[in-house]
């Protein structure tokens, strides 16, 4: 349940402060608690899942998460995978549609300022032109049609580190064709990750 996750997270946190409590490293740490106590006030169900999708990623190249609307697979999701080492690159999300960008963008970023935590953030809806962002952005936000263009300006995907296809249950035209198209770049990037989250559990 999610008191066990965060004690789990409590205990793993002390353990580091025992040793670095007189470096600036020790700073972050107090943060990343302050986060953690953030999330467990919000209670959102998909956080007691938080280390089984970590082990997941660190298993596996391509996991799925299934939850009903309101489990916060869309919103929390993207912030534990900031607290992944792993993930020194880009994290992209695509959504289905452009206001669920601009939703969960600004969704994200509110509950990041609560914390106090700074993360480089793009939203890009546009498909037609090349799509550049600085290279300190860690969160990029799509539509599912601008990850297209994405992977046509680089198959290889080679500036990211995780991929998130968020919604796919609408299975709209785009959503199948970027699955599609992201196969072939998976299979020639063991080190890029696939996140597929659904409100359904039809795989």
């Amino acid at each position: 349940n999610q008191g066990e996750v965060f004690q789990r997270f409590q205990q793993e946190t002390l353990k580091r402060l025992e040793s670095i409590t007189k470096r600036p490293e020790g700073a972050e740490i107090l943060k990343a608690i302050e986060t953690e106590l953030e999330r467990l006030r919000t209670a959102h169900p998909i956080y007691a899942k938080k280390y089984e999708i970590f082990e997941l990623l660190r298993q596996e190249q391509i996991i799925t998460v299934f939850g009903a609307t309101s489990s916060g697979k869309s919103t929390q999701i993207i912030q534990y995978l900031l607290d992944m080492e792993e993930f020194d690159k880009k994290i992209a999300i695509g959504e289905p549609a452009r206001h669920l960008v601009e939703h969960i963008a600004k969704k994200i970023k509110e509950e990041l300022e609560k914390t106090e935590r700074e993360v480089e953030m793009a939203v890009l809806e546009g498909h037609s032109n090349h799509l550049i962002t600085d290279k300190n952005t860690k969160l990029e936000f799509h539509t599912h049609k601008s990850l297209i263009q994405a992977l046509i300006d680089d198959h290889m995907l080679s500036n990211y580190s995780c991929i998130i296809i968020d919604e796919a249950h609408e299975r709209l035209i785009e959503s199948d064709i970027l699955i599609s198209l992201l196969k072939s770049t998976l299979q020639k990037r063991k080190d890029l990750k696939l996140v597929i989250t659904s409100a359904t559990a039809n795989q």
